[in-house]
């Protein structure tokens, strides 16, 4: 009976332990009053670097090809009944799935436009790069909008970061058009291996403000 037991809770306590184990990347996100935590993993080959997220009942897949273009998005939502894929072909992005529990089958045309579903590390190459600003789309899960964003020319400066002084680099972006004034987003990058550490982006109308904060990597105690 007590061997049964230990063998019960040993499985437990691993079943608890993997996903935490799993994860390259942990954030911490707050939402209003909500605070919850985001697993990352990174797999990076010769076909390109793959991002796969959970958070609550959302997983996420990303796809970067050799030239650091998003190629494939794949979004999951049980509690929503949504399941679809999204790929990008030529001037379009092309969905295919479950959306909202209707079958999602379209096409969105987005001409030559950058397409950064996950700019926190889609914009890594910018980072690195002369170029002075940049100019992307993301889509919205819920409706499939399309967001265009404009990023400022990063700056580079020192933040206190676990109770030490630290080397970041700095980047904000804002809604291109009339929306600028009503939505901004903050990032923040470690140097110099350009970690992403922190998220920080104010609320549309009737959306809560974002706060996402790096608190384990693996490999770390």
């Amino acid at each position: 009976m007590i061997r049964s037991a230990l063998i019960l809770i040993f499985a437990l306590l691993f079943l608890i332990s993997t996903p935490s184990f799993a994860c390259d990347l942990v954030y911490e996100v707050r939402r209003d009053d909500d605070v919850s935590e985001l697993c990352l993993t990174i797999d990076k080959n010769m076909r390109g670097t793959t991002y796969r997220s959970t958070f609550w009942d959302v997983r996420q897949l990303y796809h970067y090809n050799t030239k650091n273009s998003l190629t494939r998005w794949e979004y999951s939502e049980s509690g929503a009944n949504t399941d679809f894929k999204a790929d990008r072909n030529g001037y379009e992005i092309i969905f295919r799935g479950i959306s909202n529990g209707q079958p999602l089958n379209k096409s969105l045309a987005v001409g030559e436009e950058i397409w950064l579903q996950n700019s926190e590390f889609g914009l890594l190459a910018f980072l690195t790069s002369k170029e002075k600003s940049k100019k992307f789309i993301v889509v919205a899960p819920e409706d499939l909008s399309i967001k265009k964003i404009f990023a400022a020319q990063p700056v580079t400066e020192e933040i206190a970061w676990n109770d030490q002084k630290i080397a970041v680099v700095k980047l904000t972006a804002r809604l291109r058009g009339f929306l600028s004034f009503l939505w901004q987003a903050t990032y923040w990058y470690r140097l110099p291996e350009m970690t992403f550490l922190r998220y920080k982006a104010d609320g549309l109308p009737g959306v809560p403000k974002v706060d996402i904060l790096l608190i384990r990597e693996k490999g770390s105690p």
